[in-house]
């Protein structure tokens, strides 16, 4: 369980997934399709947290493909409203 949390967790990560919106959704279909082949296809466990492994190193050049800002954390809308009334 503590495995797949994690896993889950470390794929939407800000830090650890693509800048631009379509390398997300590359990266995302591209970890999903390891997983499946690996779960599947070679019939091994812990498939998710092995494809993410293997996935992460190409993330520096997604970014490098799709150029877009990075993430960075801020206050919520109504927060910044409410600090600058």
């Amino acid at each position: 369980g503590a495995l797949l949390l994690f896993a889950f967790f470390m794929i939407s990560d800000p830090m650890t997934i693509p800048n631009a919106r379509r390398a997300r959704l590359a990266y995302a279909v591209m970890v999903a399709l390891a997983a499946g082949f690996w779960q599947f296809g070679l019939f091994k466990p812990n498939a998710l947290i092995w494809a993410l492994f293997l996935s992460t190193p190409l993330v520096p050049l997604l970014d490098r493909l799709f150029p877009a800002p990075g993430f960075a954390w801020g206050a919520p809308r109504a927060t910044r409203e409410a600090l600058n009334a």
